[in-house]
């Protein structure tokens, strides 16, 4: 793109899912799933962005996954000295790398 992004999409946080399948990306407010090839090169998103702004995180920063299907979500504290939030959320991955949002 040309220019800087806007703020909020600007990207935060990536984690590779732990089968490698997957690599999942996110801004302050959206989270994308890209197809991991056999060489673990990561592909284009497969679907629409999920939008993360229900979190209501201040500015979301990383997100992790974990074999259960978990995926968690971490933002900076508010204020100073104020504790940063930690979300869970289930995780469904697109079928077969193509189509439909998680």
């Amino acid at each position: 793109t040309d220019g800087p992004l806007p703020l909020p999409r600007m990207l935060t946080g990536a984690s590779f899912t732990p089968d490698g399948r997957w690599l999942l990306v996110r801004s302050y407010t959206e989270l994308f799933f890209l197809p991991v090839d056999e060489d673990g090169v990561p592909g284009a998103p497969v679907s629409p962005p999920v939008d993360l702004t229900p979190l209501q995180e201040r500015q979301g920063e990383a997100v992790e996954t974990f074999p259960d299907g978990w995926v968690y979500f971490t933002s900076e504290a508010e204020m100073a000295g104020a504790r940063p939030q930690l979300t869970r959320a289930r995780c469904e991955y697109p079928e077969n790398g193509t189509d439909g949002a998680p």
